[in-house]
This record gives C-alpha cells, structure tokens and sequence, in this order.
C-alpha cells in the first residue's frame, strides 16, 4: 500500500508541476531512484525475483516505431527500457531568388566574366539555368527511454508508468542546399560585382543562402520526463504472447525556432510572431503518446 501511494503522490506532482521543467527533471530522477530501491526493499518479500524474467515487446505509437525490453523488479514492479523511432522525411521544391534579367545583362556586358564561365563549362545564359531548391524536413523523433511500470494488482494488466525519453533535441529539421552550378555561376559574379547574393525564395520572402545552404528546427529537449498508464504486460505471468496498450504523455519542453542562417531566424521569427504561432508553441510543452505493442515473454 505505501508503494502504491507513494507512485500515485509522484504522479500528481509530476502533472501539477510540468511548467517548471528543469524542477521537474530533478524531481523524475529523483522519484525513480526511489522506486528503484523500494523495489528492490520489497523484492525480498515478494515471489517473483528481480530480473528472474525477460520480455520484449513490439509496436507502434505516436512516437514512431517501437520496441521494448522489460524484466521484473518484484510482483509490483517492472524495469522497462526501449527506442523509438519515426522515420519521416517531406521534400519540396522552391525557386532561387535571382534577378535572371540583371544576371543576363551583367554578363553579357562583361566578356571577361563571360569567357570565365564558358572555361569553367558554366552557362553563359540563365535561360539553362537549374531554377529550383530542394528542401527537406525531417522528423526527429527517435528516442531512447527508461521507465519503471507499477501493477498495483496482482492479477490486473493495468499499469502506472514513469521515466523519461532520451533523444534528439530538434522536433522537426529543415535543409536545404542551392543548386552547385547555379551557386558557382554566382561565386564567379561576385568577383567582378557585389551585387548578387544566393538566395531562396519561400512564399513572400527571400533568404540569403550562407554558403549555398539554409537550414532550420524547432528544438525541444533532449530529456523528456513521461508519465502514463496502460494494459497489458511486456513480461506475461501466464501466456507466451501478449497485448499492450498505453496512453502517456512526454514533456519535451517549450519548443523554439533556430537555424544557423540569421537571415533565416529573423524572417522565421517575424513571420511565426506576426502570426501568432510563436505564443501558441510556448504552450504547448507535451507530446501525446499512445502505443499498442505485441509483447512477448522470452523466459
């Protein structure tokens, strides 16, 4: 009885408390040695051994492909460490924000710069110019973790969970590169004139390429606190194969917009402030977890 009110008493403080997440972060640590060890203290007293079985568990969740491995700490408590992993990746085309008028007009008034590109093998005409971008988002959630599952009954699946994702701290990654003719062709340009900047252009907006490329993410944390609740064992007591289901929560944090492109960062912040995305994303510090996994028990 005491282990169940002193999981049930760290549960509430972890969801009454998740504004201050750093405290909070000190707190899990805290809270998960502690039922470690009182795992541990009651081990002696109960039938099933710490680690005396192994099972593993396969799945899908919000939080990408999953898989688990779990032993038993006694009849209360199972130790449960796993990855997860959603493999996303989106590809879009843009335009590169030149003046192909201006860049027309420079060359053909400079012969000098002319017979450059033609040595080089370059176009001397942006009419064969390469005129697009791609870009790539990537979706960053692969994490590790390691949590402890509290059966406060016997002979119930249903189950408390605590601990935390380790992982990649951006959410979501930008990239994307200009097209290494089309740069060359510029670099030569700018040599003779200080006039031309690589550039793309995304809706309303052109952005200077540094050094041919423009990235951008939005950062979260690497350690992301979690607590849930489920059904079903990842080491069954009687059957071979299993089912589980968990509903949780990870607190990933405020997320915030970088980029290693200042050009990027300001019309970023300009356009997410403007249209009110930034005070939203303050908020919303959770990610939503839900998983259904096939268990199975390996001895």
């Amino acid at each position: 009885m005491c282990a169940v009110l002193f999981f049930l008493y760290f549960c509430v403080k972890i969801l009454t408390q998740f504004n201050n997440l750093k405290v909070m972060s000190k707190k899990l640590t805290f809270c998960i040695v502690c039922l470690f060890c009182l795992s541990f203290s009651l081990s002696a007293q109960e039938k099933t051994k710490p680690f005396s079985h192994l099972g593993v568990g396969l799945g899908v969740s919000t939080a990408g492909i999953t898989l688990d491995v779990a032993s038993p700490l006694n009849d209360y408590f199972v130790l449960r460490t796993g990855i997860s992993a959603f493999p996303y990746t989106y590809s879009n085309k843009f335009d590169v924000g030149y003046d192909f008028k201006e860049i027309d007009d420079f060359i053909n008034a400079n012969p000098t710069v002319k017979a450059e590109l033609t040595a080089r093998g370059l176009p001397t005409t942006t009419a064969n110019f390469d005129k697009s971008v791609d870009m790539d988002a990537k979706l960053g959630l692969f994490n590790g973790k390691i949590l402890i599952d509290f059966y406060p009954f016997k002979n119930s699946g249903f189950f408390l969970s605590a601990g935390a994702y380790i992982g990649k701290d951006k959410l979501v990654s930008v990239k994307g590169s200009l097209p290494e003719e089309s740069s060359k062709i510029v670099d030569i340009l700018n040599q003779h004139s200080d006039e031309f900047k690589n550039s793309i252009v995304i809706g309303d907006y052109t952005i200077d390429a540094v050094e041919g490329a423009v990235d951008a993410s939005i950062k979260i944390n690497k350690v992301k606190p979690y607590v849930g609740l489920g059904y079903g064992r990842t080491v069954s007591k009687k059957r071979t194969i299993g089912f589980q289901f968990e509903l949780g929560t990870m607190f990933h944090g405020t997320p915030k917009i970088a980029s290693s492109n200042s050009e990027v960062q300001k019309t970023l912040n300009k356009e997410l402030e403007s249209e009110g995305f930034i005070k939203i994303m303050e908020k919303i510090i959770i990610y939503p977890v839900i998983s259904f996994k096939i268990t199975g028990k390996i001895f």
